[in-house]
This record gives structure tokens, sequence and C-alpha cells, in this order.
């Protein structure tokens, strides 16, 4: 009688819905990891450093871009942006070219990009 209960249950008279219940509890299993599980070793968790590192990089090779003309430049300056210091990010109107994790900004040979620069290059 111990050995009958040891065997694997008779095959399914619907496979059909057995496979989908695989696939439903698969899917459950995979938005999980994605959407981030509260432990150390999950997904989102694994990846977040390398995320944020990613981004700042990203954010590195904006030029140095000024919504005004370039003979305003010692008198205009550009003021802080919220969204960027909400995200823990340098200023958008900052020189520094060092960032936070030891890399250079990459920039158009330091040069900053004003409107009238722009204006020039779209009319050529």
């Amino acid at each position: 009688m111990e050995q009958l209960r040891k065997l694997p249950a008779k095959p399914s008279d619907d496979p059909l819905s057995d496979i989908v219940a695989l696939l439903h509890e698969f899917t459950n299993d995979i938005k999980d990891h994605v959407k981030g599980v509260p432990e150390e070793d999950g997904l989102v968790q694994a990846i977040r450093p390398e995320h944020d590192k990613f981004r700042r990089r990203i954010r590195q090779t904006a030029p140095k871009f000024r919504p005004y003309e370039r003979k305003h430049a010692g008198e205009k300056h550009l003021p802080s942006s919220k969204f960027l210091s909400m995200e823990g990010e340098e200023d958008a109107g900052s020189d520094d070219e060092e960032v936070d994790d030891g890399s250079k900004r990459i920039d158009l040979n330091g040069e900053v990009i004003y409107v009238d620069d722009v204006q020039k290059s779209a009319l050529m």
C-alpha cells in the first residue's frame, strides 16, 4: 500500500488546464521578482547599484547647454533643478567635472553650448 502512494498522480483528463495553471504560477513568480521582493537577493535589489551607476553615466553625457545667448554668459545663470536634486543628481547648471563614482563628465571638449550656437547650427 505504501508503494502505491509513492506513485505519481494519474495523467490529467484536462492537460490544457494543467498547462495554463503552470503558466499562471510561473508568470506570478516572475512578476513578484520583477516588481521586487523584500529580500536582499531580489532581482530589483541586485541590479539597483548598476542601475544607479548607469543613470549617472547617462546624465554625464548631457552637454552643458545654456538656454540663453553666449553674450549673456556672465550675467545669467540657471536656477537649481528641483527634479534633479530629488534624485540625488548634480545640478544641470553645475560646472563640476568630477562625479561621485569617480568618473569624469563626458562633454563636448568642455565647451558650453548656448542657444545662439544651436540656432547657428540649425541654419547651416
